[in-house]
């Protein structure tokens, strides 16, 4: 039982305390309860002496005692177990005539530590400072993976191979990405940024299956080159064709000599000579069948003709791996040999042999490589592997680092950046913060321990912390005890001091025993007879008002029902809503407690005006629409029905206009105040139906020009 406190009143006779009787009894009840606590309800326990602060016991036996607060004890000595719900504090503890810290030393240091079998980690315990050592190896050989997915591997965020995106690899140097390497291209993140290679430090050997596209090309090409040189004008080196110069640019004419009469040197044609001073007749057989050579300019496969031999009478050959399209001006052949000189244009397909030439610095393209052998480093899909050698470096240069998926830097041997590291073995020291699964700490104190992240459940001795739930699992009472001087507040505002409890808006219970002081706020009071000088009473949540009052007075507060007002009056004001009267582009929703409110409307910008969302309880609200400021000429002002299926129903009309300007319109979801609506147009929507999904509300217009419903 609480003590009872006797209830003097205010000031001396003013009728406000106690009665004798409930004085006397509150008297009694107290003592009643201090004779049975140390005594037997009729007199106090022999034994037991007390003075303002001492008990003496004469006989120190003490059964199940419960101590609150503070005991300070000269010496206390414990036979048996010890069960403290609380903090235990001492200058010094032993155990078994071993101070507490040399034991707990010992016993880590010895026989914990010692027994350390994991692989790559070292643990020792210093005892000199008490500390746990975790030492891990500089050497991880039994990582075989890093996963995550958003991974990064470089020097800093600025040089680095970021893993960060689905089946794509983005290479990052001066804090930019560079290259990208996909299932299906290696990619410069912009066009023409990078080169392949450099004039001092060029690439060994190419190898593509596929096309190579280029700008322009330098240096000896070898091997297999197809396609036409469409762009080219001229020709790298110009010729003399009958000692006119020729660079291709222009047609040149040659000149006959018109005097000459003889060949300078006689040639022979069929076995007889022929020096151009007659004519001769050669015999068919001599020469073979006839050759008709024609100009041919739309065959799509012509075959050349060329000689078995050097000189002397040969028969013409072809052959189906050297074809001409006359039509096209494309030349085919199987294989070009030789070095090709000047200007190529246009694409090359087909299968290329070997760029044998061993400085290629004028490729800036290579396109779509299925793979890349570049020495021992291989690049194939979405796998960057070695083929020989040792180790596999990637080395930044000075004052650089690596960054791998844009956030994890590797400088100098330390990694940073990464949200989770995943290994079966770590060695070395380990610092910051570790997440994840971890194994059983085996220290009894684990004093550097300073959080434990977010737990499902902890028990504390007899404690128990679950969801929501702070429970007690044995002992006797649970005690929440502050230091001296402290409280407990409870919700941040209900305090609790030496017994008191303040700060609380409103106390529910079903009994309240003593006086009640204060205002009394919201709870049922059924049993008030009397309110002289009741102001308020807070909200009437339930029941109904009757009779007894002439008038309700709640200053600058409101009434709020759902229902409906029977009989009388209200009086009053409309409310205003400004939302949309602001010079500027609005676009919000009404509520269905702003019903009956006037709509201020600025069209000077596009404003959107949403109804509430649909709800079976919106039958009945309405708004009143006025603009205040006429819509511009080029802007709108546009009121939404909720839902797909709500429609308007109503009628549009021009303010100050007759009936035989009137619109009526029974379908669509919008109401539009069009442009150059001018000032005082206005309507008044109500909501007729709403199923809770769709809506019809009705609308009664007057607006110049006509509003439109769509």
């Amino acid at each position: 039982m609480a003590n009872q406190t006797l209830g003097l009143g205010s000031v001396a006779n003013d009728d406000t305390g106690d009665t004798l009787r409930v004085a006397s009894d509150k008297i009694n009840d107290n003592f009643l309860e201090i004779y049975t606590l140390i005594g037997d309800a009729s007199s106090l326990s022999t034994g037991i002496s007390a003075t303002a602060s001492v008990i003496t016991l004469s006989t120190p036996t003490i059964v199940t005692p419960n101590i609150t607060g503070t005991a300070v004890m000269a010496d206390l000595d414990i036979s048996g177990d010890v069960d403290v719900d609380g903090t235990l504090e001492a200058d010094a503890i032993t155990v078994a005539g071993v101070t507490l810290a040399t034991f707990v030393r010992d016993t880590v240091g010895t026989n914990m530590l010692s027994s350390n079998t994991e692989s790559g980690i070292t643990v020792t315990y210093d005892t000199t400072n008490d500390n746990i050592d975790f030492a891990i190896n500089a050497a991880q050989t039994g990582i075989t993976s890093i996963l995550a997915t958003d991974l990064i591997i470089g020097e800093d965020a600025q040089t680095a191979i970021d893993f960060g995106t689905a089946n794509e690899i983005d290479f990052k140097v001066d804090n930019a990405n560079r290259l990208t390497l996909t299932s299906a291209a290696l990619i410069p993140a912009t066009n023409n940024q990078i080169d392949l290679g450099t004039a001092s430090l060029e690439f060994k050997d190419a190898f593509f299956d596929g096309t190579v596209t280029s700008d322009a090309f330098a240096g000896p090409l070898t091997g297999e080159v197809t396609g036409n040189a469409s762009t080219a004008t001229t020709l790298a080196t110009a010729r003399t064709i009958g000692g006119t110069s020729f660079n291709g640019s222009a047609n040149i004419a040659v000149a006959l000599s018109a005097t000459a009469t003889a060949l300078a040197t006689a040639r022979t044609i069929g076995g007889t000579s022929f020096d151009g001073t007659g004519n001769i007749a050669v015999a068919l057989a001599s020469v073979g069948t006839a050759i008709t050579v024609a100009d041919e300019s739309s065959d799509t496969t012509c075959f050349p003709l060329f000689a078995t031999g050097a000189t002397g009478d040969l028969g013409a050959k072809s052959g189906s791996n050297l074809t001409f399209n006359s039509s096209t001006g494309l030349l085919t052949a199987t294989l070009l040999a030789g070095a090709l000189t000047g200007n190529v244009t246009g694409n090359a397909s087909g299968t290329a042999a070997t760029v044998t030439g061993a400085a290629q610095t004028a490729i800036t393209s290579v396109g779509t490589l299925t793979a890349l052998q570049v020495d021992n480093i291989n690049i194939n899909l979405n796998t960057i592997s070695s083929t020989a050698g040792t180790d596999l470096l990637i080395t930044p240069l000075s004052g650089q680092q690596i960054v791998l998926d844009g956030a994890i830097v590797i400088d100098a041997g330390v990694v940073t950046g990464a949200t989770s590291i995943t290994s079966t073995a770590f060695v070395g020291a380990l610092t910051g913060n570790a997440s994840g699964t971890a194994a059983t700490v085996t220290g009894a104190a684990q004093t550097a321990i300073t959080s434990v992240g977010t737990l499902t459940a902890l028990q504390v001795d007899n404690l128990n912390i679950n969801g929501n739930t702070i429970s007690s699992t044995a002992g006797t009472d649970l005690l929440i005890t502050p230091l001296s001087g402290q409280q407990i507040v409870l919700d941040g505002a209900i305090v609790i001091d030496a017994g008191v409890v303040t700060g609380g808006t409103s106390i529910t219970s079903t009994a309240f025993v003593g006086n009640l002081t204060g205002t009394v706020a919201t709870a049922t009071q059924n049993s008030i007879t009397t309110a002289t000088g009741l102001v308020s009473v807070g909200a009437l949540n339930s029941g109904s008002i009757t009779s007894g009052f002439t008038s309700i007075d709640v200053g600058a507060g409101a009434i709020s029902t759902t229902g409906a007002i029977i009989g009388g009056s209200v009086a009053g004001r409309k409310t205003l809503v400004t939302t949309f009267n602001t010079n500027s582009a609005v676009s919000a929703s009404l509520t269905a407690a702003q019903s009956g409110a006037t709509i201020l409307i600025d069209g000077t910008e596009n404003n959107v005006i949403n109804l509430p969302n649909a709800a079976t309880t919106n039958p009945g609200i309405f708004y009143d629409l006025i603009v205040r400021v006429a819509v511009a000429s080029d802007k709108t002002t546009i009121v939404n029905i909720h839902g797909s299926g709500g429609n308007f129903v109503g009628a549009l009309s021009l303010a100050g206009g007759t009936a035989a300007n009137a619109v009526f319109d029974n379908g669509g979801d919008a109401l539009t105040f069009v442009n150059s609506t001018v000032i005082g147009s206005r309507a008044r929507i109500t909501c007729l139906i709403d199923d809770g999904t769709d809506g019809v509300w009705q609308v009664e217009c007057l607006a110049s020009p006509i509003a439109t419903i769509a």
